[in-house]
């Protein structure tokens, strides 16, 4: 028994020796083996400290028992080494973009910072990303004025929000060691930089104390480390011994702390050098917040965008704290330290190991423990990422909506629909708008521009305008770089071109421009004059705000004219861009949000169809919505299903509401009437499968023909018989509108089917639709075609129905009446029996259904005497039995005025049978003016030949002293004019009373060739003859750009009127590129002077450059044109290219480049930055501004 005990005995005893032996084997083997290797490892979490390191105490964070001691040194390497050095790792041919996206804090024309899914992602190439800081006016200080319009914030870049004086500066600048740097460093890390999210918005700084804090705790416990492993040598050795050769226990040997704490010395320093070498590899610049500035930095980001394989969504941000930090490449190397770095620290491990390998395992795993608490507090310290306070998308909210959180509104449940309005959704934030809705003004009209009067209030429509368009100039203007190769110039990659909104504004921006030319062609069929540079058109634009408030704004759009006499917006693509934007946002965000309260599915609202409404009546119109219909048909060229429906307009500022669409409201594009909230119409509408987009952009541009179109007459253009889709089908065209319509189309602004709707819908608003007797001649010059028996009776049924709705067709019922009448007429004189009878019989039937009308009494009278001249008589007793009125042939014979009246309304026939007549054709009325006056006058050829082979006289002038060849030739009625010219009997030279215009000067100033020649060939005509501003032909064809008539007028180019200005002065003036190339020619071949001056002092050069007319300016220099000219106010053509506008800024660089003087004063004193400032062009200010630093680097 007793031996059983001493034998367990011994076993446990045993066991326990063997499991000491065992631990302090696991101990020497993992602590002094294996822990110190943890030091080499750690690569992910070594590089986020690195990039995100900013000051020395990060520095000291990172060498404080450090972790990833590899990963440090091939980074350091990779950011600071040479070729050689770098090939030493195996990165010979890496790019510095690489080690920079992975390793630094910096952004540069390689790397830049996008928004990525609730994180901020590294990435290679160009993302547009927008950086922009907003000031807003407090209410206890001056209030700032934005683009010199209404109190409101004021949107700038960075650099420009810092150099806006010490007052208005929204930042100040130092740099991160505290020092202020001088304007070029400021402006080289400002102005020329893109955006640092990361920094600023992806983590959120921690106090100061908290560094200081984490790097005392890693100065602590690396100390205590050293001094633990100090103790086990010196003082306790005896108790920490390690196993010697031989399996001996002894106190470690002495030379293992010297290692030790060699090793851990070097690598503490080694590391530091290498954190410190990577920080200062990149320059950061802090800019401190002005406290007396209300001032914050939002980024905006476009979704959609693709980087290489991956699609990044929509980001709008912002930054409002204390501090702003930019971060640059630093250019700057030290080979020195790079080599002190890699050395202490190679040779710092290699002895820390072999020091730690001789300790005793205790003080290894201190180390090792020091190191994973640093690593964790390493980690602390870059945990709290992106702020979810600054994100703008995040935090929308649904007005009035009974959502179940903020996260419903329909822009982040469908993330894709507000790709592309990112711009606008930031502009109605700033401003605290909700809504925009865009309608028609009642009363617009192109006229001289005013000042909007809004009483105590600001326009917040304007102020929404012109923020949306300082973003557009930010983000590139519409068209400038399209088609150009990019540049390393970090200003290029500000240009958004892939936006739709903004290839929508440019394509509508064409649009009007076209639609402007066609219509300038019909000028005697608007009244008062063409629009000039002061004119403009305006709409109404209503805004709904947070607290729910509705109003509406008038809100104005100023123009011009330019080259080709093209009509030009000097901000029109921005502007055009802003009031698409967003409105079509607005619409966009209802549509969805309609949907989702209504439980339909989200992405169902991107395909939903569009509503275009053609025309509206009272409930009970539904004969009106048929002619509607038919009228349409005949001249909308497809198929086309008009459909009708009674729709109530609700208090959101568009129709909404109507029966069988489960109750959801839906905005009516093309509305031409605005009526009441709760009113109910019946819309005639069409449904189209055009995005929101394209239909806002469609009803901006009827907003602009209907404003242009208010003042006129007329559209002019001939209308003729064209085939439809169905050959069956009958169908009128009018060259006018089908000029329209091919620019409608050539401008990418929508389908055919689209312009026609367009278009109509405005004609039929204004009144304007070509009338009855444009559609009766259109028929009557086509009777031999096939088929037209029935085509008479179709044009029959709809001339009888447009009787009945004259305000659809723009024409009272004597009009229609009376083309009914020159239909009836002409057709009973054909020898085709049945084209015949429909003849008669319509004359019949009229004088039955009308009778009273004294027209058709005129006309029937005219059917009796066509009977009578066939000799059957078959339809005289008819006639004679509905009640002919007699008298009527006496009025038609006996009233002198009638002929101008007739004349007036293309009553051909009639005019035909007063031949049979004594009737004085020479008539004149209240004006003074003929028959043959007033034929001239509406281009009517066919009419004006009749009264001249009836004698009509030639010679009378009216009241304007105007002869009827003044009128032909400003029509173009060639034919006409060479006609009155031939017999050489009157004066031909006969000025008119109030422009003293001869007949030449008017043809040449409408640009009317042949008329011109055919007035050249008598030699009576005096070609430097000048009206009342001492305008000639000559100067008259060049204000209008008229090449063809200025080849045929061989005058002095030298010539001037009385304000001293050229034919080149006035060529330039208007834009016309082949005027001005053609005056050119010959001014220089003849020795003339290009920079002659008119009575302001103004050059050619000076006139093109304030048009902003790049083209004329680029042939102008050219030939010589001296830039450095000035005028009598001191400015140079550079000073008064200052403008906005895509036109203005291809003039600077024209300018620039032929080394115009900057350092040139106006008559004010100030130099051309300074005005540039001034009138808030601060991208032309930087184009300036970048052309004197080249010159400087040049000297």
């Amino acid at each position: 028994m007793q031996r059983r005990v001493i034998f367990t005995l011994f076993v446990i005893n045993f066991h326990i020796v063997q499991g000491q032996l065992e631990w302090n084997d696991f101990t020497n083997n993992f602590a002094t083996d294996l822990a110190p290797l943890i030091t080499l490892f750690g690569e992910q979490v070594t590089k986020q400290f690195l990039s995100e390191s900013l000051t020395i105490w990060d520095n000291i964070i990172f060498a404080m028992a450090p972790l990833g001691l590899l990963t440090a040194i091939v980074s350091v390497i990779r950011v600071c080494g040479s070729a050689s050095l770098r090939a030493f790792i195996g990165r010979a041919q890496e790019g510095p973009g690489v080690a920079e996206i992975e390793l630094l804090s910096c952004t540069s024309e390689t790397t830049a910072e996008i928004y990525n899914e609730g994180g901020i992602a590294r990435v290679f190439g160009e993302p547009q990303i927008l950086e922009v800081v907003v000031v807003k006016p407090k209410a206890n200080s001056n209030s700032f004025e934005y683009d010199g319009g209404n109190d409101g914030p004021r949107i700038t870049m960075l650099w420009d929000a810092i150099f806006q004086g010490v007052e208005k500066a929204a930042y100040h600048q130092t740099s991160s060691s505290g020092v202020p740097l001088n304007t070029d460093e400021i402006e080289r890390v400002s102005r020329y930089h893109r955006p640092n999210l990361s920094l600023n918005a992806g983590i959120v700084r921690l106090p100061k104390s908290v560094t200081y804090l984490a790097a005392a705790i890693g100065i602590a416990l690396q100390s205590g480390v050293l001094v633990f492993a100090a103790l086990t040598v010196y003082v306790y050795p005896d108790s920490f011994v390690t196993a010697g050769f031989g399996g001996e226990d002894r106190p470690a040997e002495t030379y293992t702390f010297v290692l030790t704490l060699v090793g851990t010395v070097f690598v503490t320093f080694g590391l530091f050098l290498c954190a410190f070498l990577i920080e200062r590899s990149s320059t950061e610049v802090r800019f401190r917040r002005n406290n007396t500035v209300e001032g914050k930095i939002y980024w905006i980001q476009p979704g959609g965008q693709k980087i290489g394989d991956q699609v990044f969504g929509s980001y709008i941000g912002s930054f409002n704290g204390p501090e702003y930090i930019v971060s640059t490449k630093s250019p700057h190397r030290n080979e020195k330290l790079l080599w002190i770095a890699v050395t202490c620290s190679m040779l710092g491990f290699v002895a820390q190991f072999v020091g730690l390998r001789g300790m005793h395992a205790s003080v290894t795993l201190a180390q090792i423990g020091t190191t994973l608490v640093m690593a964790i507090i390493r980690a602390m310290l870059r945990t709290k990422r992106l702020d979810k306070s600054g994100d703008v998308i995040s935090s929308l909210a649904v007005p009035g909506l009974d959502l179940d959180s903020p996260n419903q509104h329909p822009l982040i449940k469908d993330p894709k629909l507000l790709h592309g309005h990112e711009l606008d959704l930031f502009t109605m934030q700033v401003h605290g708008i909700t809504g925009v809705f865009v309608s028609a003004d009642p009363e617009s009209h192109f006229q001289r521009a005013m000042q909007i009067e809004t009483g105590e209030k600001r326009n917040m429509g304007k102020l929404l305008l012109d923020a949306r368009s300082r973003l557009a100039e930010y983000t590139g203007l519409p068209g400038v770089s399209r088609g150009r190769k990019k540049t390393l110039d970090p200003l290029e990659t500000f240009f958004w071109d892939d936006l739709k909104v903004r290839d929508t504004a440019h394509k509508l921006h064409s649009a009007i421009e076209a639609t402007f030319d066609i219509i300038s062609k019909t000028r005697p069929l608007i009244t008062g004059s063409l629009p000039r540079e002061e004119d403009d058109w305006s709409f109404n634009l209503t805004t709904t705000d947070e607290q729910g408030g509705v109003n509406t704004w008038k809100v104005n759009f100023q123009h011009g004219k330019g080259a080709s006499t093209a009509y030009k917006v000097p901000r029109g693509p921005q502007q055009l861009e802003s009031v698409l934007g967003l409105w079509a946002l607005t619409l966009t965000g209802f549509d969805a949000e309609q949907y989702h309260a209504f439980s339909f599915s989200l992405r169902s609202s991107r395909t939903r169809d569009s509503l275009r409404a053609v025309y509206a009546t009272d409930v009970d119109g539904q004969e009106e919505g048929k002619f509607t219909q038919a009228l349409l048909s005949r001249w909308v060229k497809g198929r086309f299903n008009l459909q009708h429906e009674e729709m109530t307009r609700k208090n959101r500022g568009y129709l909404s509401k109507w029966s069988g669409r489960q109750g959801a409201e839906h905005h009516v594009f093309g509305m031409p009437v605005s009526p009441p909230d709760g009113h109910t119409l019946r819309v005639s509408f069409v449904h189209t499968d055009n995005s929101v987009l394209q239909m806002c952009s469609q009803d901006i541009f009827m907003l602009f023909l209907r404003s242009l179109l208010r003042s006129a007459r007329g559209i002019g253009g001939k209308t003729t018989i064209r085939k439809g889709a169905n050959e069956d089908d009958l169908g009128f065209e009018n060259s006018t509108v089908e000029e329209i319509v091919e620019s409608f189309e050539k401008a990418q602004l929508g389908s055919r089917e689209d312009a026609y709707l367009c278009i109509f819908t405005v004609l039929m608003d204004l009144r304007l639709i070509p009338g009855p007797s444009d559609i009766v001649s259109a028929v009557l010059d086509d009777l031999s075609v096939q088929d037209i028996h029935r085509r008479l009776s179709e044009v029959e049924d709809l001339l009888l129905s447009a009787i009945k709705y004259p305000d659809i067709v723009g024409s009272q019922e004597e009009a229609t009446l009376t083309a009914l009448g020159e239909l009836y007429s002409t057709s009973a004189k054909e020898l085709n029996s049945d084209i015949s009878r429909f003849g008669f019989e319509g004359l019949i039937k009229t004088l039955e259904l009308y009778g009273s009308s004294q027209v058709i009494h005129q006309y029937a009278w005219i059917g009796l005497q066509i009977d009578i001249q066939t000799g059957t008589s078959i339809y005289k007793g008819r006639i004679m039995k509905t009640g002919l009125d007699m008298k009527a042939l006496h009025e038609l014979m006996s009233s002198p005025q009638n002929i101008i009246k007739m004349t007036k309304t293309n009553s051909y026939r009639l005019l035909r049978y007063l031949e049979q007549t004594t009737l004085d054709v020479n008539v004149q009325d209240n004006l003074g003016m003929t028959a043959l006056s007033w034929a001239a006058r509406t281009g009517n050829y066919r009419v004006a030949k009749w009264l001249l082979n009836n004698n009509a006289m030639t010679e009378i002038q009216d009241a304007d002293m105007r002869t009827p060849l003044s009128y032909a030739a400003e029509s173009g009625l060639h034919k006409v004019v060479k006609a009155l010219v031939e017999p050489k009997t009157f004066n031909i030279n006969a000025p008119s009373a109030k422009g003293q215009k001869t007949a030449l000067m008017f043809a040449a100033e409408n640009g009317h060739s042949l008329s011109v020649r055919h007035l050249l060939q008598n030699v009576q005509v005096d070609v430097h003859a000048v009206d009342k501003d001492g305008n000639n032909a000559l100067l008259l064809a060049a204000a209008g750009g008229h090449v063809g008539v200025i080849g045929q007028l061989k005058l002095d180019y030298a010539t001037a009127n009385k304000q001293l200005r050229t034919a080149l002065h006035l060529a330039s003036v208007g834009g016309f590129e082949r005027a001005v190339d053609k005056l050119l020619i010959g001014i220089v071949g003849s020795g003339g002077n290009v920079d002659a001056a008119d009575d302001d002092g103004h050059t050619s050069l000076h006139l093109a450059a304030k048009g902003g007319h790049d083209k004329v300016v680029r042939l102008l220099l050219i030939q010589g044109a001296g830039c450095n000219t000035k005028n009598h106010d001191g400015q140079t053509a550079l000073f008064l290219s200052l403008q906005s506008g895509p036109g203005y800024e291809r003039v600077v660089r024209l300018l620039l480049s032929n080394n115009c003087d900057l350092s040139l004063r106006a008559g004010g004193g100030k130099t051309i930055i300074e005005e540039a400032e001034e009138k808030g062009l601060l991208r032309l200010r930087d184009m300036v501004l970048d052309e004197q630093k080249k010159r400087r680097l040049a000297v």
